[in-house]
């Protein structure tokens, strides 16, 4: 998994999208040639909305689509 960071402005939408992925947040206001007040890193995972999901579980398994099973025969 790759190392990302993101960069905002406010401290309130640095602070949002930290707790929301599990980042950290730095404050960059010291610096006077930073290009954003504050920076997020954190790890970058492509497969975080699949996890959310129970990935055992088939999605139209038990679901009735209103057609006979003879017609798929």
């Amino acid at each position: 998994m790759a190392k990302s960071s993101r960069r905002f402005n406010s401290r309130k939408n640095a602070n949002s999208f930290a707790k929301r992925v599990g980042g950290v947040v730095k404050d960059l206001r010291e610096f006077e040639n930073s290009i954003s007040k504050f920076k997020v890193t954190y790890t970058k995972n492509k497969y975080r909305k699949m996890n959310e999901l129970d990935n055992d579980r088939c999605l139209e398994e038990g679901r009735d689509f209103g057609y006979p099973n003879e017609y798929w025969q």
